[in-house]
């Protein structure tokens, strides 16, 4: 059973935060319904983020998670990272404000850098140029080589057409 399914996740799922219960009552457990057992989850830019916020509420839901120039976080977010050295070497505060989700989702994917068999594999494709490069070049500091890739271009279709092009037969292989 091959299928694709294609949520609409509009901004107000973002500002609304209910992005990962949409996704779960109107995607995930529908196919699950259908008799899917292994189900990817796929977004570009704004859609990556929220793949990845999925992915840290519902690490078991997913087999993989390939996101494509994702927004990962705000320049301040992205500078304490690099300044403590990079994901590995960062610490995420001990108390977490609750509409922190950045700092929350970097924990989150510092965890799977550390435990990798606790999350489901992520893919990662970006452009070399890509304005989100900073925080893109962080997150694939934290996967193995194969899982990224980067490609010639900025934040537009054609670097992430071309990003896809070359995760995909990475993913189904597996």
């Amino acid at each position: 059973m091959d299928a694709l399914r294609i949520a609409d996740a509009t901004v107000g799922y973002y500002i609304h935060r209910n992005l990962p219960e949409r996704l779960l009552a109107d995607v995930i457990e529908p196919a699950r319904t259908q008799g899917y057992r292994s189900m990817w989850l796929s977004g570009i830019s704004m859609g990556g983020l929220g793949a990845l916020l999925f992915a840290q509420r519902n690490p078991t839901a997913v087999s993989a998670v390939i996101v494509v120039a994702p927004f990962l976080g705000e320049e301040e977010v992205i500078d304490e990272i690099e300044r403590a050295g990079g994901v590995a070497a960062w610490t995420p505060p001990a108390h977490l404000d609750p509409d922190d989700y950045q700092r929350s989702l970097w924990g989150w994917l510092k965890g799977c850098a550390e435990h990798r068999d606790s999350c489901p594999r992520i893919f990662l494709g970006f452009g070399a140029e890509d304005r989100f490069v900073r925080a893109q070049r962080l997150l694939a500091a934290t996967l193995p080589a194969d899982r990224v890739a980067v490609v010639a271009g900025g934040h537009t279709w054609e670097p992430w057409r071309q990003a896809y092009t070359a995760l995909l037969p990475r993913v189904v292989s597996r």
